[in-house]
């Protein structure tokens, strides 16, 4: 869900979100997620669907900073993007995306899928 200053719809992008904040997220595994990878922000968005459950903030606006953390029923489908936007209003984002099969040792990030991978599937 995008994040805007103002509270009316006004001009944006006519992208949908990429996160929809749709169902029920484990209290637990969400203040694990804050701790670990939003401290600075003290927010998130969310997806869950039963094939996996992303969580992260998506660009607003120019410049904002795309970060998502996806934990795959499949382990190894699991990734981790990071980029920014380009364009107007979140547009034209450029991103890296890491899936855990690309890890060769362990990291905050595969430490953090293999705590609770187990306990959300």
């Amino acid at each position: 869900m995008r994040h805007r200053i103002c509270n009316d719809n006004g001009l944006g992008s006519s992208k949908p979100n990429i996160l929809n904040n749709n169902g029920k997220i484990n209290k637990n595994y969400a203040n694990d997620v804050l701790n670990t990878y939003f401290k600075n922000e003290k927010w998130f968005d969310y997806e869950i669907n039963k094939n996996y459950i992303i969580v992260g903030i998506e660009p607003t606006y120019q410049f904002d900073r795309l970060k998502l953390i996806c934990i795959h029923k499949n382990k190894l489908q699991s990734f981790i993007s990071q980029g920014r936007a380009n364009g107007p209003y979140g547009s034209n984002i450029m991103y890296k995306q890491k899936f855990y099969s690309d890890y060769k040792y362990k990291c905050k990030f595969t430490n953090f899928v293999e705590k609770w991978h187990k306990i959300l599937f």
